[in-house]
């Protein structure tokens, strides 16, 4: 069986604002993969990102003003939407407000909005797609992986159903988990699953 992987499509300038999005995805136990890290930018679509795609159980195309009318993330698109039959991928595309996508994502019937100024909802949004998609094809995500910020070990707790993020989600709480360490408390945001000091504790 794959790995639950993710292939993200984005422009370079994007970078900071992906891994913030890819960061949230590890905690789920999903895979980012990042092409920018492992392909030289402004280089030909290769071997390394067909394969990629080809291996990933998603993908992912962050558009944006940087992204919208890069060759680069087009020529990745293209192929995604070209072979997403012959290799089971689901595809979902992050579209930032303002942006007027076109080509294939144009004529994707739905996408996740993106505001830059609350990431954390676009997050929540894009994981429950991610999650529902895998889950129904694979049945795989199953727990949530922390790094405890006292202490820094790293342990793992199961993952509450969809239903009761979507309501910690609507309370605006967070979900509190004990490090086995260290015996302290850390508080998940629901959104993203990093740890937060901003919300109420939901239980």
């Amino acid at each position: 069986m794959r790995w639950e992987k993710v292939f993200i499509s984005y422009d370079v300038r994007d970078d900071t604002l992906v891994r913030t999005i890819a960061r949230s995805l590890e905690h789920i136990g999903i895979e980012p993969f990042l092409a920018n890290d492992h392909v030289a930018v402004g280089t030909k679509i290769g071997d390394k990102i067909t394969e990629s795609i080809n291996d990933s159980n998603c993908f992912v195309p962050i558009i944006t003003t940087n992204s919208v009318n890069s060759q680069w993330v087009n020529q990745e698109i293209a192929y995604a939407y070209a072979h997403s039959k012959e290799y089971d991928l689901g595809i979902f595309p992050v579209v930032e407000n303002g942006v007027t996508p076109s080509g294939f994502i144009d004529k994707s019937r739905e996408y996740v909005s993106m505001n830059r100024d609350n990431l954390e909802q676009t997050i929540y949004r894009l994981m429950a797609a991610l999650r529902e998609y895998i889950n129904r094809n694979w049945d795989t995500l199953e727990e949530i992986r922390i790094h405890c910020k006292t202490c820094s070990n790293n342990y793992k707790i199961p993952l509450p159903t969809q239903q009761i993020i979507d309501r910690a989600v609507r309370e605006e709480s967070v979900f509190p988990s004990v490090c086995p360490k260290c015996k302290l408390q850390n508080n998940l945001d629901p959104r993203t699953l990093e740890i937060s000091s901003s919300l109420k504790v939901a239980f």
